[in-house]
């Protein structure tokens, strides 16, 4: 049985390695990947436009390779890693105030090493415009952070991509992690971008789980994903084809997912979605509450692990090639096929690879997680002998 304690570092070091492997791919288009590089087989070199033809371009200003490539984690891998942080430091559930008093400020003032700038800084200073807007305005408000999301106008799957941890806190436990995630999230998002947060953390809680599939993990985030984001894995899944390859199954699941797409923030070669963001002072409802729409991330991580059956290197390398989002993409579906296989299931040259292109040491940060993860389990089991004893 493959314990915690391997399912926490194979989710840790799955989404980073995700990341690096799709952060190069970030925006590209499923042709246009395999134009540039053929089917993904693993990490690849920086990535640039020139005169509207995307070229591998490995020496960066110093010829140290700086920038998305080469295997450095983006933000959604910062965002993380400052979460388990905040985990570590928490030793307990999380939800709303926790999110204002101890993960943002971890964001905001802990310097770490940053491998796209090959220096020390902040992650706040890393993370897209959206999500640094929401935390210098909460750290800088008086308001309630339980309702902070809720007057943000801009919706993106920023959560979803650092949610995984939250399942591990919640290991076994979907419906526990989703009500969790929802507490958590709520000063970062709302609407779709808060459930998409949810129903990640739900899928890797059953990841976590000893006896989990591809397909029960599958099953658990159907269970609980609402409105349009069950249509959406629905849809992904359904358009699975068994034993096709990256070919059938890609495109595929690319057009399934299409009707219930945001159509905002994603490039796509359909007319339908591609639509120019709104100006400043321009009407639109793009940017509103949706029950109708959703983000694409989770349900492609969902359908690329149990396209593999679980297997980590297609899950991530399929994902990665899928293009649009491709590191938060390829970075959800390796946290989930970590999660479920263990650190084992991940090559043990391209976790080495991992701590070094990002200088990290990733496996120590797991061992330290998984030991909060496990002191918040035994008070929750305290608190369930106290509840059982009370209803008899």
């Amino acid at each position: 049985m493959t314990t915690i304690r391997s399912k926490v570092a194979g989710a840790f070091y799955g989404g980073a390695i995700g990341d690096g492997i799709g952060a190069p791919l970030e925006g590209l288009l499923r042709k246009d990947i395999l134009t540039l590089a053929g089917p993904v087989q693993g990490f690849l070199p920086p990535t640039a436009q020139v005169d509207g033809v995307w070229i591998f371009c490995p020496d960066r200003k110093d010829g140290r390779g700086w920038g998305k490539g080469e295997g450095h984690f983006t933000d959604d891998t910062l965002m993380t890693e400052a979460l388990i942080k905040a985990y570590i430091q928490q030793r307990g559930h999380m939800e709303a105030w926790d999110y204002r008093n101890i993960f943002a400020p971890i964001l905001a003032r802990h310097k770490v090493w940053v491998p796209e700038r090959q220096c020390d800084m902040a992650p706040l200073e890393r993370l897209a415009g959206a999500e640094q807007w929401h935390i210098r305005g909460l750290l800088s408000s008086n308001r309630d952070p339980r309702f902070f999301g809720a007057a943000l106008h801009n919706l993106t799957c920023g959560a979803s991509m650092c949610a995984w941890p939250i399942g591990a806190v919640n290991a076994g436990d979907p419906r526990g992690a989703y009500a969790e995630a929802v507490a958590f999230f709520s000063p970062q998002t709302f609407s779709f971008g808060l459930e998409q947060g949810a129903v990640m953390a739900a899928a890797c809680a059953e990841a976590c789980a000893p006896d989990a599939t591809p397909q029960s993990i599958a099953a658990a985030a159907l269970a609980l994903a609402k409105d349009a984001s069950r249509e959406m894995i629905a849809a992904a899944l359904a358009a699975l084809t068994p034993g096709a390859d990256r070919d059938r199954d890609l495109p595929a699941v690319h057009a399934a997912v299409q009707p219930w797409h945001h159509k905002r923030t994603h490039i796509s070669d359909t007319a339908e979605v591609a639509q120019a963001l709104p100006r400043a002072g321009d009407l639109s409802n793009s940017a509103l509450e949706s029950r109708l729409h959703t983000c694409e991330e989770v349900a492609v991580a969902l359908a690329m692990l149990v396209r593999a059956n679980g297997d980590f290197m297609e899950t991530v390398c399929a994902a990665a090639e899928y293009g649009e989002d491709a590191d938060s993409i390829a970075g959800m579906a390796g946290a989930l096929a970590g999660a479920l296989g263990g650190v084992e299931a991940i090559p043990q040259v391209h976790r080495d690879y991992c701590d070094r292109q990002n200088r990290r040491n990733l496996q120590a940060t797991a061992e330290t997680f998984a030991e909060a993860v496990q002191a918040i389990a035994t008070t929750d089991q305290q608190r369930m002998a106290r509840r059982a004893r009370s209803v008899g």
